[in-house]
């Protein structure tokens, strides 16, 4: 599946992240993402890992916003104004999953 018919499936999450078909290709070529992964529990941190990612990858998290009520926070990078974290709250409101996306230029 190619970045528009991902984006063209999940339009309203797109939109709310800022993301669109010509961003995630040019992030694809140029640029290198990196995502932080951190859960917490309460305050206190469960579990945290960085990993380098496809922009694929990239597509399929910012797609799960409406399956998860993810906060999105955008912000302006060297990519663009596009979501950089999201933040979902488990249903029972004890876990909370974090995940933080950095875009670094290949060039």
């Amino acid at each position: 599946m190619n970045f528009t018919e991902i984006v063209n499936r999940y339009p309203k999450e797109f939109k709310k992240a800022g993301v669109n078909a010509n961003i995630l290709g040019d992030l694809d070529r140029n640029y290198e993402i990196t995502e932080s992964v951190t859960e917490l529990n309460g305050r206190k941190v469960v579990f945290s890992t960085t990993n380098t990612i496809s922009a694929e990858y990239y597509a399929n998290s910012i797609s799960a916003i409406g399956w998860f009520k993810d906060r999105v926070t955008r912000s302006y990078t060297m990519a663009g104004y596009i979501a950089t974290r999201l933040s979902a709250l488990s249903p029972d409101k004890t876990t909370r999953v974090i995940r933080e996306y950095r875009f670094n230029y290949k060039g």
